[in-house]
């Protein structure tokens, strides 16, 4: 029975309610990198996510966990940081746009425009929790 609801239900909000990291054919990573996303499958499902937004309520600056779909969404782009990830360099080796890309975040309007808002609200609330340092314009 349940499962007859999950085939029926759907989401008006985003197009792609289960983004997965899938690499591109053929692209190879590092064992350690390999390792990095072994460790930080499932990481917004854990306790230590919770501790981590628990923590921005104490100072003011978050009121709620985040929605499942940005939730989601982290996993996915989490993944793909790991994949890309140059351990020499200690930073990610891929531009937001083909991250969203890959991670199936990004979505094109019937005018062309790709968006990646999903990807970079994700981002952003990574970085507001002190995780990653994300810079744009630069």
């Amino acid at each position: 029975m349940t499962e007859s609801l999950e085939l029926l239900s759907h989401y008006r909000q985003v197009k792609n309610p289960n983004p997965v990291f899938t690499p591109r054919e053929g692209k190879k990573t590092l064992p350690f990198c390999r390792k990095l996303m072994a460790k930080a499958e499932g990481f917004t499902s854990r306790f230590d996510f919770s501790i981590h937004v628990a923590f921005l309520r104490s100072l003011g600056k978050r009121h709620r966990m985040p929605p499942l779909l940005r939730r989601r969404a982290i996993d996915a782009l989490l993944q793909a940081m790991c994949f890309h990830y140059d351990p020499l360099a200690n930073r990610v080796q891929r531009s937001i746009t083909n991250m969203a890309i890959e991670c199936r975040l990004a979505t094109e309007s019937k005018s062309g425009n790709l968006s990646i808002t999903r990807a970079t609200r994700a981002l952003k609330f990574l970085a507001e929790l002190g995780l990653i340092t994300y810079q744009t314009g630069i």
